[in-house]
């Protein structure tokens, strides 16, 4: 049985085996996700939504105005990033998952039908999660600012409904999260086979899905301390707005790699897949006559 020290261990192991590679994909999706979303989230947070917006200005003002409406109008975003997720996702997948040389293994897949596997799938929890996450930050900031509920109360509050938010999609995950891996190998999602080949490991899985998004959210709030307590950035919404982005893509998008990582080396231990960037994976004759000698 694979501790949770072995799968730490392992996906620290893989990282450093791929650093260039990952080290390289870290730095595009950073690129995407966080300054080119960031900038069309700031400067155009309506896209393509602008006209009919102002139609529907014209028929029911009200309505507009409402949390449900800013929600949808974020939605197409959120999709945007969703989709460089899914490209990134598939890339890491097979730079870490990739077979020994002349293995054999694994068959030349396209881009194209694993990227959109992953891409619906993180849809679904996008228009699941989303709604309810952003709603109730509003609902927070209104009562705030309101004076209706003490600010430090709601904080805590806040912190511990989204604590128990994160913690059942982890809990989930921690059944399904062989998706991405099968997506990217199999080009088929196969949410059952993820859930029957997660036996036995699927408590570890979650122990480490709550654990590892800890220190890059102290690291995220100390730089976001950093940046507004030294006036780094100019006093301005829109530089700002675009700063908030920026160090939240900084936090979520190491958290996605570290995870899939750990999912990846999950994947190898639990299905017997060959990967030459982690270890305990199947060798080639000439691996174990090197490791010998």
């Amino acid at each position: 049985m694979t501790s949770i020290g072995q799968l730490t261990g392992r996906a620290f192991v893989a990282l450093w085996r791929r650093r260039f590679a990952v080290l390289g994909l870290m730095l595009a999706w950073l690129a995407l996700d966080g300054v080119l979303l960031g900038l069309l989230s700031t400067y155009y947070p309506a896209l393509g939504l602008t006209l009919p917006r102002r139609i529907l200005n014209a028929i029911d003002p009200a309505w507009l105005r409402s949390d449900w409406f800013q929600i949808l109008l974020l939605l197409p975003l959120r999709y945007v990033g969703d989709a460089i997720r899914a490209v990134f996702v598939v890339l890491l997948l097979r730079t870490l998952l990739a077979p020994p040389a002349g293995a054999g293994e694994q068959a030349k897949l396209g881009l194209i039908v694993p990227v959109l596997l992953i891409w619906v799938f993180e849809m679904a929890w996008t228009t699941v999660l989303f709604p309810i996450d952003h709603g109730f930050t509003l609902a927070v900031a209104r009562a705030t600012t309101d004076g209706t509920a003490d600010a430090a109360t709601l904080g805590w509050f806040s912190a511990l409904v989204r604590g128990l938010i994160f913690a059942c999609f982890a809990l989930v995950m921690s059944k399904l999260c062989f998706v991405y891996p099968n997506a990217t190998l199999r080009n088929a999602l196969r949410p059952g086979r993820s859930w029957r080949d997660t036996d036995g490991l699927a408590a570890r899985l979650f122990l480490l899905f709550v654990a590892i998004p800890i220190p890059f959210f102290m690291l995220h709030s100390v730089l976001t301390m950093v940046v507004f307590r030294y006036d780094a950035i100019l006093e301005s919404h829109h530089y700002v707005s675009l700063a908030f982005l920026i160090l939240n893509s900084v936090r979520e998008v190491p958290v996605v790699i570290a995870t899939l990582t750990v999912i990846a080396v999950a994947y190898v231990a639990a299905t017997g897949h060959r990967a030459a960037a982690i270890p305990g994976a199947g060798r080639t004759p000439g691996q174990l006559a090197e490791a010998f000698d």
